[in-house]
């Protein structure tokens, strides 16, 4: 009796187990929902997400856009769209952030029209940087918090600007000789060197431009000390901002990087790149913003080099640069605007494309304008990639610039702070 009893319970736990085992699991526990995004969001799709964080490109991208901030970023298939979404369709082109030209002079004169900061943004420029405006203590025109001022009024009609106001440079230096005392600022010691910094700062500007230009033999210039430069440069990093250098010769490089400088604006033109410059710029985390078309023209104009000539000149600077970022240094996109009629107004195409024939890649010179733009810009924390929380400024071209950087040169949408500027 008792072996039948356990026989028994045998046969019920075996049926037991059977039927556990051929119970169905059920579907939803395996197939995640699809989250919806919200009502009323700004979405635009159908095109390729390239991001700017130098990530490979996203076929069948989405990027979602509310309040002003990127909220999503991914495929289509990974996000429902509501039906009071307002959707840009990128027309199967590329989806990328707003560019940066972390490198102009664009506001030499303070009348400086809405119009034409709106030409820039249309082209697809959603930041610039202009390092050098006649602001000085010898201008007659407005002060940097004043004509910010007007800027907050133009709202999402021009680009967000970055200021750095007059340029810093010694009594007599570069570039007074060309542009007059207008647009710069001369400090004679360490002392009036950090009070101007101090009071450049305390009337609005966002960062701050030095000029470490010595000078060749047949024209010197008097240039600041290293002193000047670590007076400087602690003003700025004791209010959380960058110092931004212009050089062209090794040792005035080299005075920049030992004084603290935050980047280089151009790089050295006369001469070779030492490698121990780039290894002290790569270690001191300097970056670079080479203004590539600009210099061929100065190296043309002020040498007076024979076509041969120039071409060996071109790949000295063209090996400093390749240099530079075989060693892990950081470049940003600028274009020296308003120093020659051959850089546009708006999407620098020149700069870009020459850029590429220095050896970068174009998802390298993608980065440059706009991630690294936006750290030389001191806004990589708010702007220059899609990626969530960021400022909702995207623009679409209407190929890939992957395969020829030239698709830069027609954007088909823009999009500022959440506002659609371009569309198709």
């Amino acid at each position: 009796m008792r072996r039948l009893v356990q026989v028994l319970a045998f046969y019920a736990l075996l049926m037991i187990l059977v039927a556990c085992q051929s119970t169905p699991v059920p579907t939803a526990s395996l197939t995640p929902s699809i989250p919806a995004l919200p009502g009323g969001v700004l979405v635009v799709r159908n095109g390729t997400v390239i991001d700017g964080t130098g990530a490979g490109p996203l076929p069948n991208g989405l990027v979602a856009i509310q309040d002003g901030r990127i909220i999503a970023v991914g495929t289509e298939a990974q996000f429902q769209i509501p039906q009071d979404a307002q959707v840009i369709d990128a027309q199967g082109g590329t989806i990328l952030p707003g560019f940066i030209d972390a490198h102009t002079h664009i506001f030499e004169s303070a009348g400086t029209t809405q119009a034409v900061l709106n030409r820039w943004l249309r082209a697809g420029v959603t930041t610039v940087r202009d390092l050098g405006s006649r602001y000085g203590k010898d201008a007659p025109s407005l002060s940097i918090a004043a004509f910010k001022q007007r800027l907050a009024a133009y709202g999402n009609t021009v680009p967000t600007i970055v200021i750095a106001g007059p340029i810093m440079t010694a009594p007599g230096g570069y570039p007074v000789p060309m542009l007059g005392r207008g647009s710069v600022l001369e400090v004679a010691n360490a002392e009036e060197a950090r009070q101007e910094a101090e009071r450049l700062l305390a009337d609005g500007a966002d960062e701050i431009k030095i000029t470490v230009e010595s000078g060749g033999p047949q024209q010197p210039f008097p240039a600041l000390t290293l002193e000047q430069v670590k007076a400087i440069t602690e003003v700025a990093h004791r209010q959380g901002t960058r110092v931004s250098a212009h050089i062209m010769r090794p040792q005035d490089a080299q005075v920049a990087i030992d004084g603290g400088v935050d980047d280089l604006a151009h790089k050295v033109l006369f001469g070779e790149m030492p490698d121990e410059l780039i290894q002290q710029m790569v270690s001191r985390d300097v970056w670079l913003v080479p203004t590539l078309v600009v210099e061929d023209e100065m190296a043309d104009d002020l040498l007076g080099l024979t076509d041969e000539q120039m071409k060996e000149f071109l790949e000295i600077m063209q090996d400093g640069v390749r240099r530079y970022l075989a060693a892990g240094g950081k470049v940003a996109m600028g274009s020296d605007f308003g120093a020659t009629e051959r850089i546009p107004q708006g999407m620098p195409l020149p700069e870009l494309q020459r850029m590429v024939e220095f050896g970068m890649t174009p998802m390298q010179v993608i980065v440059a304008a706009t991630s690294h733009a936006a750290q030389v810009c001191n806004l990589g924390d708010r702007l220059g990639t899609l990626e969530v929380g960021k400022q909702g400024d995207v623009i679409v071209v209407r190929d890939n610039p992957l395969e020829e950087i030239e698709a830069m040169g027609e954007v088909i949408v823009v999009i500022k702070n959440g506002e659609v500027i371009v569309q198709p």
